[in-house]
């Protein structure tokens, strides 16, 4: 499980962990008895947070969040910031050692809400952005918002961390991608969107509510996006169109899996809603750590992490 601390932890023994400034992310690996396996405290001298987590079929696990600074741990692997808030991603191996630590973002503010691991390898992490970002070479993409308001994003991860593609999603007022799953060739990512959205071409979703009311928004995305240049202010008109894959079935026996999936992800994004709300606005005082997010690994082992329970999810009828 992944979440935030703002203190150090007391009640873990040879596990506990220390503090490296204001808020820390923090990651703990639990048997199927409850017993800590590893615990891992890593982050910057500001706040840093971590929303979600996923596991890899190899017993890793990747967990995302935010962070305001760059991470001062000499002894692991260590993200930097790009900007006000940055979206991090880390990887801890199956042993809870760090893989690697990444950024993601521009000089505005970015995070990462949920992430998802892929079938075909890698993992997908969604969230939002402020701006557009200038540290992912190829792959950046263009704010299409106005100043102060946000474009949902989705960002391919390879197992290295580094970024396969990513695409941002949205219109004039405010978007945010809050969860995210696995689904056949391609992932599904849902939110909130508070306007039409302007960049998807065909696919661009519409808007219900009055005034700037949010709707709830839900998009299916290929996972082959082709490269992009990179990015240069431009108006919306002319960014390029993330491979959103074709509309789903209307009515009929064929429309069940989609519906189902689609269910899935909102009651997901309802969820995530409030976990959002929580990491954002909480400043609970003498709370040492908060959990947010729990992950079931998928080996079996009696001395690693990976000893939790097989929880594997078959998506081969979406």
């Amino acid at each position: 499980m992944v979440g935030e601390s703002d203190a150090p932890s007391t009640s873990l023994g040879a596990h506990d962990w220390g503090s490296a400034g204001d808020n820390d992310t923090v990651a703990v690996c639990l048997d199927d008895a409850g017993d800590v396996r590893w615990a891992h405290n890593i982050g910057s001298s500001a706040d840093d947070r971590f929303a979600s987590v996923a596991a890899a079929p190899d017993g890793s696990v990747v967990a995302v969040g935010e962070s305001m600074g760059a991470s001062t741990d000499p002894a692991a692997p260590s993200w930097g910031l790009e900007g006000n808030r940055d979206a991090i991603a880390v990887k801890f191996d199956a042993t809870g050692d760090i893989a690697w630590a990444r950024n993601y973002g521009g000089p505005d503010y970015e995070l990462f809400f949920a992430v998802a691991s892929l079938p075909e390898g890698g993992f997908v992490a969604t969230g939002s952005s402020y701006g557009s970002s200038t540290n992912l070479g190829a792959h950046d993409w263009v704010h299409i918002g106005t100043n102060f308001t946000t474009d949902g994003i989705a960002v391919n991860l390879d197992g290295a961390g580094d970024v396969t593609w990513a695409a941002n999603a949205g219109g004039e007022s405010g978007e945010t991608f809050l969860a995210v799953a696995a689904a056949g060739d391609g992932f599904i990512a849902a939110g909130w969107s508070n306007w039409e959205s302007t960049n998807l071409g065909e696919h661009n979703w519409g808007h219900v509510g009055t005034g700037d009311q949010g709707d709830a928004v839900v998009v299916r995305f290929g996972t082959k996006l082709p490269p992009r240049p990179p990015a240069t202010p431009a108006p919306p008109a002319q960014q390029p169109t993330p491979d959103i894959a074709p509309a789903l079935p209307a009515t009929g026996v064929a429309a069940a899996p989609w519906l189902a999936a689609i269910a899935g992800i909102a009651l997901a994004a309802a969820g995530a809603a409030l976990i959002g709300a929580v990491l954002l606005r909480r400043r609970m005082a003498g709370t040492a750590c908060m959990p947010v997010t729990v992950g079931i690994l998928p080996h079996t082992s009696p001395d690693e992490c990976s000893s939790l329970p097989a929880h594997t999810r078959d998506t081969s009828q979406l």
